[in-house]
């Protein structure tokens, strides 16, 4: 802010707006309060636990992606900013350049704001930068003495790069992030391929849950085309257009190598009347389960908080509400989740939605 205050950076294209609030409460409350800002907010990233010193604290730096129901390129970008940012250093010859600080990519698990911000509901895509496990997090022992002036400086930089670049980077510069992208999609979808694998798929599981990660490959990049469209980027969308078809050549190459690793895994088959319902939810963003249930009966709030919960890994219903749009069934919308997480309680479901209708967060559309 005070770069562009003082003319060192130009005056961005689109807004960069700050948000210091409590955590989760306070994200809703604004974002309920200020419905108008959602269609014209086109990112967001949240900060969690960041700029510790890694010893100090004992975890990496992670860049979480969003749950998958909102497919985006943001994920990616940061951790791209992260990459270059953190290598600082190299081998003797320097053929190799590298970070003495640890940090990985890794899947949607919630937990902070960001599961609100890029839930469907609201749909603003929002990686997550955060340092975990810290064994120092909700204790005491959690105070500025942890910090470290190195990790606060690439937590810096890759914040005010990622909102500076989306607000104001020029064409040539996301041409050239794009052109990354695009060759990482194989990559991407490698690592789908092989985490698939650990579950020993039949066929049919291999093909349908791959072909779920290649939409979704797709479905990334429409999103960055849609941003170079806001930005009046033609050469960038002339360049999508171009070579957006190199993804299905990728995916036909890893998929091919995918089969030939198949292990001849069984397929269990659940299908139940109550699957081909249809529901939607009432309200924006997802549900604190211990939040909403208060005027149960005692002993159905420790049914649910002592004996159900603890079974279930946590926030698998977050996804099952993601993926619920009011047009798929529940069958799909369990699927979908168990494409993304490789988690199946379908009898945990049922039991969830209809508790859901008791509470009033879903609506029955009806059945299919």
């Amino acid at each position: 802010t005070r770069l562009i205050k003082e003319g060192k950076l130009a005056k961005p294209e689109l807004g960069i707006r700050f948000l210091m609030m409590p955590e989760m409460t306070g994200t809703a409350a604004y974002f309920h309060m200020h419905q108008e800002r959602i269609p014209k907010t086109v990112a967001a990233l949240n900060l969690d636990m960041v700029g510790a010193d890694q010893a100090r604290g004992g975890g990496p730096l992670c860049v979480e992606q969003p749950p998958m129901a909102a497919p985006t390129f943001l994920d990616r970008f940061a951790y791209k900013l992260v990459e270059d940012t953190a290598n600082n250093t190299a081998n003797f010859t320097g053929t190799s350049d590298y970070s003495t600080v640890h940090y990985v990519k890794t899947r949607f698990s919630g937990g902070s704001d960001h599961y609100i911000i890029s839930d469907p509901a609201i749909g603003i895509p929002c990686p997550m930068l955060i340092q975990w496990p810290d064994k120092h997090y909700h204790t005491t022992s959690d105070s500025t003495k942890n910090l470290d002036e190195n990790m606060m400086k690439i937590i810096g930089t890759v914040t005010s790069l990622y909102g500076y670049g989306l607000a104001n980077g020029e064409e040539d510069e996301w041409i050239s992030y794009t052109l990354h992208h695009l060759g990482k999609i194989s990559s991407h979808l490698n690592d789908a391929k092989e985490w698939l694998m650990k579950s020993n798929p039949s066929k049919k599981q291999f093909r349908d849950a791959f072909s779920f990660y290649l939409q979704y490959e797709k479905d990334s990049l429409a999103q960055l085309d849609s941003y170079a469209k806001l930005r009046k980027f033609n050469h960038l969308r002339e360049l999508i257009d171009e070579l957006k078809d190199l993804t299905a050549k990728q995916a036909e190459i890893i998929f091919t190598i995918g089969e030939h690793q198949l292990l001849g895994g069984t397929e269990k088959i659940e299908n139940h009347d109550w699957m081909n319902a249809i529901y939607k939810r009432q309200n924006q963003g997802p549900v604190r389960l211990v939040d909403e249930i208060g005027t149960l009966s005692l002993e159905e709030r420790y049914h649910w908080l002592k004996k159900v919960e603890p079974k279930i890994p946590l926030g698998y219903a977050d996804f099952i509400l993601y993926w619920m749009d009011g047009k798929r069934t529940l069958q799909e919308v369990l699927t979908l989740t168990h494409h993304e997480t490789g988690q199946f309680f379908p009898g945990y479901v049922k039991d969830l939605t209809e508790l859901y209708l008791r509470l009033n967060i879903l609506n029955k559309i009806g059945d299919a």
